[in-house]
């Protein structure tokens, strides 16, 4: 996802105005990544293995699916 974004950004100064319809491309990887083809399906394979394991819950319920962000305070 990141080298469709940022293919899209360097490329940007030399598309004109033809950036509006280049950029589908990057968010239709963003899309099928998060809600089609790459999360979900990684998320159910875990919990098919882990999801009984209340450490594997913790983990999941405090961490970021996708960017790493600090903690959350408790």
């Amino acid at each position: 996802m990141l080298v469709w974004w940022g293919l899209f950004v360097y490329a940007v100064p030399f598309l004109g105005g033809a950036a509006f319809a280049v950029v589908l491309g990057p968010v239709f990887i963003t899309m099928l990544l998060l809600f089609v083809s790459g999360i979900p399906l990684l998320e159910r394979s875990a919990d098919d293995k882990y999801g009984d394991d209340p450490a594997y819950r913790d983990y999941k319920r405090h961490t970021s699916i996708l960017v790493p962000l600090p903690p959350r305070s408790q």
